[in-house]
């Protein structure tokens, strides 16, 4: 197995394999350019990818599995790898999911269609047009507990995607132009496929003018 190969395998330990795919791809743009020696691995892996993956993930450092990669890069340097055909892969992100918050319908099919992924145990969608809640077992109480997570969380400064574990769940906010989407997850739940699902999703303010 190449290096590309070995580490898209350690990414999808944490993330969808289309998301694996991105994520490397996002590193080496950022690095400079594709990795054609051992020492190139070593930077992309310790700067730009553990860069890229602590945008996502509650991650510091470099994680288990990629230290085992650095340190065969080291021990046992290999040839001049071929330069990745990430140019021929086709593009994995789905495309943008374009909600309207102002429409009822279009609010309830986002939350429903989210509650339907394996391991979801419910969801949350605040805008200002309107509440839409799907979770069963949790009061009024949790509602205003995450509402109040996504305050304190703009107060200081903006995030793209907040992670947390309470108890034997997984929560996950997103925010959004307006309001935030939330899903609450079992512990046997995709992490990964849960944050790239909520990262594609684009909520609109208004109905477009079909005039």
């Amino acid at each position: 197995m190449d290096i590309e190969q070995q580490v898209l395998e350690a990414l999808n330990l944490y993330v969808s394999r289309g998301a694996a795919l991105n994520l490397l791809k996002r590193a080496i743009k950022a690095g400079g350019g594709a990795p054609l020696s051992p020492e190139d691995w070593v930077r992309l892996i310790e700067g730009p990818l553990m860069r890229e993956l602590g945008q996502i993930l509650p991650v510091r450092g470099v994680l288990p599995p990629f230290k085992a990669i650095l340190a065969k890069l080291r021990s046992s340097p290999a040839p001049r790898n071929p330069t990745p055909s990430f140019a021929e892969e086709p593009e994995t992100t789905p495309p943008l999911e374009r909600v309207s918050l102002s429409n009822p319908t279009a609010r309830q099919g986002l939350v429903q269609s989210l509650a339907r992924l394996e391991g979801v145990a419910g969801v949350i969608l605040e805008t200002p047009y309107g509440r839409e809640v799907r979770i069963q077992g949790l009061g009024p109480e949790f509602v205003r507990m995450v509402g109040t997570t996504h305050r304190l969380l703009v107060t200081r400064g903006s995030y793209s995607l907040f992670y947390t574990v309470l108890e034997s769940a997984q929560l996950l906010i997103r925010p959004m132009e307006a309001g935030w989407i939330a899903v609450l997850a079992r512990s046997e739940a995709n992490l990964g496929t849960l944050m790239y699902r909520l990262r594609n999703i684009e909520g609109r303010q208004e109905i477009e003018d079909l005039g």
